[in-house]
């Protein structure tokens, strides 16, 4: 992910969610350029994944993708015959994520670039601008619950330890000093921040991972998601619980359901 395209797919997944698409909506347009770019009309879905990590930067777990490709089925702009999927073209909508991410693209190279000429100053210099995406994202992936529940990080972002990586200090101090005072700036890394807490909320970073750490754990559901599991609600909110439900499952934890809750849907219904 720590690619300009990665970082840009960041922020549009961020844009997406703003326009009120679900989490498993804002997605389907990386899904779709895929399927759009792919040199054939048929395809598997390693074959869509690796496309669409190629140009999104997006490592979407298998199962994440068939939910996708599903609802994207469902709208009939794909079709699936043994075991293969087959792209209707006259129906598949026009992305104009290219234009979208060359902007994007164009705002993270001058944060790279500030970033560099900030590090020069300092002990931990970055060479390229490659490096200063690096250093952003990884700070970014280390510390970005604090960076959205403290967005004016009145208090320094990374404690003074002496085992603190040096670079993650610099980076911090860049942020605070340089970006947060700039609307700008602040805005590039809100929406870079954000994407990728929604890339996260939808596909875990390490799946395997995610199963042994899950395994013992119970969901409850209230009583809204039962209702929507149950149809009644409508598009796309329906959909959108039945396929986020099976994700949740799919990563490991049991679902339930408590007692007050089925009492309080029989009441509904």
């Amino acid at each position: 992910m720590a690619t300009p395209q990665g970082l840009a797919t960041l922020a549009l997944l961020k844009t997406n969610y703003d326009q009120g698409n679900d989490q498993i909506e804002m997605f389907v347009p990386f899904v779709a350029d895929g399927i759009v770019a792919l040199p054939k009309d048929d395809f598997d879905t390693n074959e869509l994944r690796q496309l669409v990590n190629q140009r999104s930067g997006l490592d979407i777990p298998t199962n994440a993708l068939q939910t996708i490709l599903n609802r994207i089925k469902k709208r009939e702009q794909i079709a699936r015959q043994a075991g293969r999927y087959f792209r209707i073209k006259d129906k598949l909508p026009q992305t104009n994520l290219l234009s979208e991410r060359a902007s994007i693209e164009a705002g993270h190279l001058k944060l790279a670039r500030l970033l560099c000429d900030y590090s020069a100053t300092k002990k931990s210099p970055l060479q390229t601008e490659s490096d200063a995406l690096d250093a952003l994202l990884g700070f970014v992936a280390e510390h970005h619950v604090l960076l959205l529940l403290e967005p004016q990080m009145a208090r320094p972002i990374v404690p003074k330890q002496k085992n603190t990586d040096r670079v993650n200090r610099m980076v911090a101090a860049f942020l605070k000093e340089k970006c947060l005072s700039d609307n700008g700036l602040s805005e590039i890394l809100q929406h870079l921040v954000e994407g990728y807490i929604l890339h996260n909320a939808l596909f875990l970073t390490d799946l395997g991972q995610g199963q042994r750490r899950f395994r013992e754990l119970t969901v409850y559901l209230d009583t809204r998601i039962i209702l929507h599991l149950l149809d009644l609600a409508e598009p796309p909110v329906a959909p959108a619980a039945h396929e986020t439900t099976k994700l949740i499952g799919d990563a490991g934890p049991s679902l339930a359901v408590w007692e007050p809750t089925l009492r309080a849907v029989r009441s509904v219904l």
